[in-house]
């Protein structure tokens, strides 16, 4: 079953509320359904057990390591409820990884109730994968060390995290 994976900020869902009835919070849509230009970034898998790779290759773009959630949608979904999914260039230090990246296209709030709805079946669900900072690291070196991507590549922030855990990575 393919996916398309989304970076979540797990807080702003409250899922104790989403669980008990409770409204999707307004900071859910705005901060985590953030859209540009009417279209909204994903990273494409093949199946639930690839959520790795969207996990590398989201990591290399955030601020800092720490604890990431990944909401994985069914290609499926997008499809039969009207959603345009285009493959675009992804923006990770991770090369090969960056045709993997689709966005969700002509989006409107129609699109945007749906998917916050999805998303809340997804997070009562149990099906948001959340990776730890120790994960995340793990997942970085053993990229590292395949030569997927080069510690200068990340940001310096990272480097130095990582550089720190594993100095080995320095060579």
């Amino acid at each position: 079953m393919a996916l398309l994976v989304r970076k979540i900020e797990m807080g702003k869902w409250q899922p104790e509320a989403l669980a008990n009835g409770k409204p999707v919070s307004a900071d859910a849509i705005t901060g985590c359904m953030r859209t540009r230009g009417n279209t909204l970034s994903f990273w494409y898998v093949d199946e639930e057990s690839e959520m790795d790779i969207a996990a590398l290759a989201i990591v290399g773009i955030c601020s800092d390591i720490n604890t990431l959630f990944l909401m994985p949608f069914d290609v499926e979904y997008f499809e039969n409820n009207g959603f345009t999914i285009v493959e675009s260039e992804g923006d990770t230090p991770v090369s090969s990884l960056r045709g993997l990246h689709r966005d969700l296209s002509c989006l409107n709030l129609e699109c945007l109730n749906k998917l916050a709805k999805q998303s809340v079946a997804l997070i009562c669900g149990d099906k948001v994968k959340k990776y730890s900072k120790l994960q995340l690291k793990e997942l970085l070196k053993a990229a590292i060390l395949q030569g997927e991507v080069k510690v200068g590549e990340l940001p310096e922030k990272f480097q130095n995290q990582l550089l720190k855990s594993y100095p080995e990575l320095a060579s």
